[in-house]
């Protein structure tokens, strides 16, 4: 049952009065849908239309009760939180092959979302009343640094969502692809100089709270990131039977299934081989635990590491650990490796995310483009720059 009420104006003689008809202040209309108490406005100060859009309401909600989905209506009411449950339902379908750790942006901001939704007065509870403007209030509230990738990644992650909530019918119009895009910024790299790197290595002895075996895997830790190049989730997971005799490593990366092929040197291989692990197939993980909590648990253990080493953790707000893997990637450049073949070592799927990276640290970039420049120059017409 729809209930038609007044939202009267505070200088309105009938304010005491809930449900007047005969003050112009605007109509709205109350129903249980889902379980949910759900207020809209009618968008007008009418009564007598007021009256003609709660029985249109009416029967839509009736027919959707008696499982009917007239042709004539563009999308059929649900509730925002029933739209996230789906969406979050179809992301983590297995067939999909996505990692668990992919969902935690989408399943963080359509959280906050809703919190946000729900803080209006009256809560915005339905899905097809998100409107534009809600959004962008929504978005300017954001906490991410704007001078970093975040707010970028977390703004196309809640755009696929009423992209996908489009292509569901779920409704009529995409709010979201009304709000402007933001802009990409560069991808920061930060690689240790080897002074840094030394004073990493030389603090794992001298954190008190560390045991023998928390200093061992922290040093194996480091450098098999910095001298392979592999991600941290990568590097923690890692197989003993990846590793060959000849000190090569060769896995699919988890973020990407890209196959990589690298090599440590072998005073790193050799330290790794020596580890103690109560999993005999893996080096630092137990085959048990999630290896987004083993990472958390490394993480925490870095910190403490280059907070006392004085080396600077916070990088436009990247995970510490990236700085062995950026390291990696910038030592091989200016030793004379190609881009393409570093794409290959550190598994990205495209060429250009390693050029987005890199591409700054390849030694001579700068004066071979200037001269390529300087010889195009000399080929066209330079008339024009005559006196």
């Amino acid at each position: 049952m729809i209930t038609i009420w007044v939202r009267h104006n505070p200088e309105c003689p009938r304010k005491a009065q809930r449900y007047s008809k005969r003050c112009r202040c605007p109509k709205w209309a109350q129903y249980q849908f889902q379980g949910r108490q759900v207020q809209v406005s009618l968008k007008t100060r009418s009564w007598k239309a007021a009256s003609e859009k709660t029985r249109k309401m009416q029967d839509e909600l009736d027919a959707l009760e008696r499982g009917e989905t007239g042709s004539s209506r563009k999308a059929d009411p649900v509730t925002l939180e029933a739209a996230v449950k789906i969406y979050l339902r179809f992301l983590s379908d297995p067939k999909k092959m996505r990692k668990t750790s992919s969902l935690a942006k989408p399943k963080r901001m359509l959280t906050l979302l809703q919190e946000f939704c729900n803080r209006q007065n009256p809560p915005v509870i339905m899905l097809q009343h998100i409107t534009p403007i809600l959004l962008e209030d929504w978005r300017s509230g954001w906490t991410f640094k704007a001078d970093s990738s975040s707010p970028r990644i977390h703004d196309a992650v809640t755009r696929a969502f009423f992209k996908w909530a489009l292509a569901m019918e779920l409704l009529s119009r995409d709010p979201y692809s009304k709000l402007d895009r933001y802009d990409k910024c560069d991808p920061q790299t930060l690689p240790l100089t080897p002074q840094e790197m030394k004073r990493l290595l030389n603090t794992i002895n001298e954190v008190e709270m560390f045991t023998p075996q928390d200093r061992y895997n922290l040093r194996a830790l480091i450098l098999c990131q910095r001298w392979s190049g592999l991600s941290i989730i990568d590097a923690l997971t890692l197989s003993r039977t990846k590793l060959y005799p000849d000190n090569s490593l060769e896995l699919r990366r988890t973020k990407t299934k890209e196959a990589v092929v690298t090599a440590l040197p072998p005073q790193v291989a050799e330290h790794m081989r020596m580890m103690h692990n109560g999993h005999p197939r893996y080096f630092f993980w137990d085959g048990r635990e999630k290896p987004d909590s083993l990472r958390g648990r490394y993480m925490r253990l870095l910190r403490l590491v280059f907070d006392q080493a004085g080396v600077s953790r916070n990088v436009d707000g990247m995970a510490l650990s990236h700085r062995f893997r950026d390291t990696f990637a910038v030592e091989f450049l200016q030793g004379g490796g190609r881009m393409e073949d570093l794409q290959e070592l550190l598994g990205h799927s495209s060429i250009q995310t390693t050029h987005d990276h890199y591409a700054a640290w390849t030694p001579g970039r700068r004066d071979r483009l200037r001269l390529i420049a300087e010889e195009s120059f000399k080929r066209q017409d330079q008339s024009m720059l005559e006196s």
